[in-house]
C-alpha cells in the first residue's frame, strides 16, 4: 500500500519521510515486522531524511508473498487475495495500516466538510479496499482523480552528483468515506493512531455528526 518493495532480489524494506506522523508507522511496523522475523535490526537514516527498514531474508520474502503480497508498479498493486477469506482481524489491521489520521483526512473549509480519503493510482488496490470496508459494514466511493501529465515533480542529486528527476503521468482515483459512512468507519475500524485530537467534527467513536461530500464531486460508485 505505502512506500516500500517486497521481491527476492531485494527482500522487504519499508521506508518513510522525515515527517513525525510517519516516522510514528516506522516505529510501529518495526516493532510489527520483527515479531515476525524473529529479531531485531537497525533502521537507516538516509541523507535526504528517508528511514529505511530493510529484511533480507528470502523465507520472510516467501512468507508474504504467500500472503499475496506482489512486487509490483503503483499502478498495478491490489489487495492481497488472502485478505478477503482471512479474518476479520486480519481485515481491521490491513485498513488501519493504510488509514492514517494525519493524512488520510480531508478538509474543506469552504464547503465546512470533511472526509476520509485515500488515493492510488491503481483503481484495482481501491476496489480491494472498497469490498473489505462494505463487508465490515463501511460505504465508500471511488472518485476520478486524474489530472494532466509532469514532467518533473521533484528533484534530487544522487550520490555521483547528478541531477535525477521523476515526473508523473497524473493518473490518480481517491476512495473517499462521506456521508454517514465515517461514523460506522470509527466505530468497527478506526485510526491506528489515538495520540493526536480528532479532525473530523465528531470524535473517534463517531456521533451521529454527519460529513459532506468531497469538494468537485465527480465521481461514480464503485
Amino acid at each position: 500500500m505505502g512506500d516500500g518493495c517486497c521481491d527476492q532480489a531485494t527482500g522487504i524494506v519499508a521506508s518513510a519521510s522525515r515527517r513525525t506522523e510517519r516516522r510514528a508507522d516506522v516505529r510501529n511496523a518495526q516493532t510489527n515486522l520483527e515479531s515476525l522475523y524473529g529479531r531485531n535490526i537497525r533502521g537507516v537514516k538516509r541523507s535526504n531524511g528517508v528511514y529505511h527498514l530493510s529484511y533480507h531474508s528470502r523465507f520472510f520474502v516467501e512468507f508474504f508473498e504467500k500472503l499475496g503480497v506482489k512486487a509490483v508498479d503503483s499502478s498495478d498493486k491490489e489487495v492481497p487475495v488472502s485478505l478477503f477469506t482471512g479474518t476479520r482481524e486480519a481485515a481491521i489491521g490491513f485498513l488501519q495500516g493504510s488509514l492514517h489520521r494525519g493524512r488520510n483526512v480531508r478538509d474543506s473549509p469552504k464547503s465546512n466538510s470533511s472526509w476520509i480519503a485515500l488515493t492510488s493510482k491503481s483503481r484495482r488496490l481501491l476496489q480491494g479496499v472498497q469490498l473489505l470496508l462494505l463487508n465490515l459494514g463501511v460505504k465508500s466511493q471511488i472518485l476520478e482523480r486524474s489530472r494532466p501529465a509532469r514532467t518533473t515533480i521533484f528533484r534530487y542529486t544522487a550520490k555521483d552528483g547528478s541531477t535525477r528527476s521523476y515526473g508523473s503521468d497524473g493518473i490518480l482515483f481517491e476512495l473517499a468515506i462521506f456521508g454517514e459512512s465515517p461514523a460506522s468507519f470509527f466505530r468497527t475500524i478506526g485510526f491506528l493512531d489515538t495520540s493526536k485530537p480528532s479532525l473530523l467534527p465528531y470524535g473517534s467513536e463517531g456521533s451521529a455528526l454527519a460529513l459532506g461530500r468531497p469538494s468537485r464531486f465527480q465521481g461514480e460508485r464503485g
